[in-house]
């Protein structure tokens, strides 16, 4: 399985780069150096045209960027490993995430680090996550000791984001197919100072 990026230049010409799982998702020198031909590169992962929106991108952003889509590849693989869970799974009563709950998960990271491709000055956040004893999953999106999102997706409930900023929280629930686009929208408006 492979990562597929495609870069695209100034002058709107493409360099192509597929990256394997679970190697390093950093390019050669040599592709680097290629795909630097202008001064200025825009890198979108999965799309096969750019956007008016999107900056571009810097050689350090672009390191950046596909070592956090590596990682947000490790956390789906992760959560993929949660359906082996044996109910129980901690001391007392626990349950298993459902199915449903880590597919919306999984799809909420997508989406997630689709969005953050496609920021320059967007800050990545620490990311953590794990199954909820009550069943479900916990993903959180620390910015900094004052700015996080933590969402829970619980079993047959409906998702939960709460939002710290500036040491303050508020809560809200959400319906797990409006999940990502509101989650975006409360990381932006967390993220910009």
């Amino acid at each position: 399985m492979t990562t597929h990026l495609q870069i695209f230049h100034q002058s709107n010409q493409t360099t192509d780069v597929d990256v394997p799982t679970g190697q390093s998702p950093l390019i050669t020198e040599d592709d680097w150096a290629t795909s630097r031909q202008s001064s200025s590169v825009s890198a979108f992962v999965d799309w096969k045209e750019p956007s008016s929106k999107n900056p571009l991108i810097t050689d350090v952003k672009w390191n950046e960027i596909l070592q956090y889509s590596q990682l947000v590849s490790e956390r789906i693989d992760y959560l993929s490993g949660l359906q082996r869970l044996k109910k129980d799974w901690v001391s007392g009563f626990s349950e298993t995430p459902s199915e449903s709950t880590i597919n919306a998960s999984k799809a909420l990271l997508l989406s997630f680090r689709n969005y953050v491709q496609h920021r320059k000055a967007l800050r990545l956040p620490k990311l953590v996550l794990g199954p909820i004893p009550s069943g479900g999953v916990s993903l959180e999106f620390h910015i900094d000791e004052s700015n996080a999102l933590f969402v829970s997706i619980r079993n047959g409930k409906v998702p939960e984001i709460e939002v710290k900023y500036a040491d303050y929280y508020f809560t809200f629930e959400i319906e797990t197919k409006k999940l990502p686009a509101r989650l975006m929208d409360q990381y932006e408006a967390i993220t910009e100072k």
